[in-house]
């Protein structure tokens, strides 16, 4: 089994939460939304708690596992999007999960999302 945490920060610097989180809960799969950039503070803060690698993402996306990056293999969408990330992640020989990652349209932020309104 694993544990997933998912949180949108808004691009506020959260680090120290995160890993507090992150430790408490003995997260093996981080995902975060408009983290800011650069993360290295942040990778470096959670190696201090376990060895997280960095997972090819969107520029939107930040994604951590305390796991071999090989067992999460990114699926090519089948609409091109940077709202959307997907991969396949096998746990175990009998875990495997199908990961999807959705940043939502904001109605405050895009106008487009004003349509869904309706």
């Amino acid at each position: 089994m694993a544990t997933f945490l998912l949180w949108n920060v808004h691009r506020h610097q959260l680090d120290g939460h995160i890993v507090r989180l992150a430790q408490r809960h003995k997260v093996d799969v981080l995902l975060l939304i408009e983290q800011p950039k650069p993360d290295n503070t942040l990778l470096s803060q959670l190696n201090n708690v376990d060895t997280f690698h960095r997972v090819p993402s969107h520029d939107r996306f930040s994604v951590y596992v305390n796991f071999d990056v090989a067992r999460m293999e990114r699926i090519l969408p089948p609409f091109e999007n940077d709202r959307v990330d997907f991969w396949n992640i096998t746990l175990s020989r009998r875990n495997k999960v199908l990961l999807v990652l959705v940043h939502g349209l904001d109605i405050v932020n895009n106008p487009c999302a004003s349509i869904l309104e309706n």
